[in-house]
Formats: structure tokens, C-alpha cells, sequence
């Protein structure tokens, strides 16, 4: 269960539900679509993406989270539910690196909400100030 799960094909990987997976997962190419509960650490290397679900649902979760420059983050669904600024789109208990490159998509951005305990990306739209990753 400690291994690392390593994904270097050029399609889609989706990880739902809760996966007790300790390992790390690495995403070397194509995409990993997170919707659910991941107990390792992800890696995204560069040329590879992560895609997270922005509807307001739950929110996915992983032990750390590494994005190389050169990788990116996209929005699974692009729009947010009526009269949100922003959603919480992924929960790390640990390390949460992402690069400012990797956080622009598409009239919306990823940011980072580090707490005592955890962090929290969150997908939203700017109302009046610009987004900074903390």
C-alpha cells in the first residue's frame, strides 16, 4: 500500500471515492481528474495536468500536493454555483506547493488558504482585489 502508483499515459486517470492508497501518486502526463479522497501525496510533473472538481460538492482531499512548473490545474466544470466568488476545490494536511504559472484558468484563478492544520485551494473569480497566493 506504500508504493508510489506512477501515471504516464497521455489520457485520463480519474481518482474518486476514498482511496486508502498511502503511496504517492505521480502524474508524469495527461491528466488526473481528483474527486475524491487520496490518502498519499500527489506529484504533477511538468506537461501534465490536475483536474478538480469546482461545483460546490466535496471537496477532494490528499495527504501533500506538488506541482512542477510547466504543469497546470484546470476547473472539471469552469463555472462556479450561482453567487459564489469562489469554491473550495482541494484540502491538503500537509505541503500544498503550487507555482503562480499553474494558477490562472480560464476568467477564474486558483489560491492558496493556508490554516494551522491544513490548506485549502480555491477556485474563484477576483471581486475588486486580485488573488495572492499566501
Amino acid at each position: 500500500m506504500g508504493a508510489t502508483r506512477r501515471s504516464a499515459r497521455s489520457g485520463v486517470v480519474t481518482l474518486s471515492s476514498t482511496n486508502a492508497y498511502t503511496g504517492a501518486t505521480i502524474v508524469s502526463n495527461g491528466t488526473l481528474r481528483l474527486t475524491g479522497r487520496v490518502a498519499g501525496a500527489v506529484q504533477v510533473a511538468s506537461g501534465a495536468t490536475l483536474t478538480l472538481p469546482t461545483d460546490g460538492g466535496e471537496i477532494p482531499t490528499v495527504t501533500s500536493l506538488v506541482v512542477e512548473n510547466g504543469a497546470s490545474l484546470a476547473s472539471l466544470t469552469r463555472t462556479l454555483p450561482e453567487g459564489a466568488h469562489f469554491v473550495e476545490v482541494l484540502q491538503t494536511i500537509g505541503e500544498m506547493s503550487i507555482p503562480a504559472q499553474a494558477m490562472d484558468a480560464a476568467n477564474c484563478q486558483f489560491f492558496v488558504k493556508r490554516y494551522a492544520d491544513h490548506s485549502v485551494l480555491r477556485y474563484g473569480r477576483p471581486v475588486g482585489t486580485t488573488f495572492i497566493v499566501q
